[in-house]
């Protein structure tokens, strides 16, 4: 990882590509950046809560994971473990096509969430 990428990580940090929530309830968020040799990647920061002395969930810890663009890495770990797109850059499809495309995973699972009918007043078919 150079020393651009970590210098410029609270710009990704306020201004990611996408938002999506894992199976596990932690936040991912993905950003493209271009090294100084034109190369493309994309960061992964996932935020991870952690229990602070007084046992509150006020802390978190980030796992950063950078990785050239090519690779499968966000289309699978969104495979695996994406449960639902919080945030999405608009005009993502010009920016970031694969991430774009990988997101677009995320909306294609069947949903596990039920309605309930409390009041009868819902024709259930």
């Amino acid at each position: 990882m150079g020393k651009d990428i970590v210098k410029n990580l609270p710009q990704y940090l306020s201004d990611p590509d996408a938002i999506v929530r894992m199976r596990n309830g932690r936040l991912n968020l993905f950003t493209t950046v271009q090294d100084q040799k034109k190369n493309i990647s994309i960061v992964s920061v996932e935020m991870n809560t952690a229990k602070d002395i007084n046992s509150n969930y006020r802390k978190y810890n980030l796992i950063l994971t950078v990785f050239p663009a090519k690779t499968n890495y966000v289309s699978n770990d969104i495979a695996k473990h994406g449960v639902k797109v919080e945030y999405e850059k608009e005009g993502l499809a010009q920016v970031n096509p694969q991430l774009r495309t990988s997101l677009a995973i995320i909306n294609a699972k069947p949903s596990t969430d039920s309605i309930s009918n409390p009041d009868g007043n819902v024709n259930t078919s």
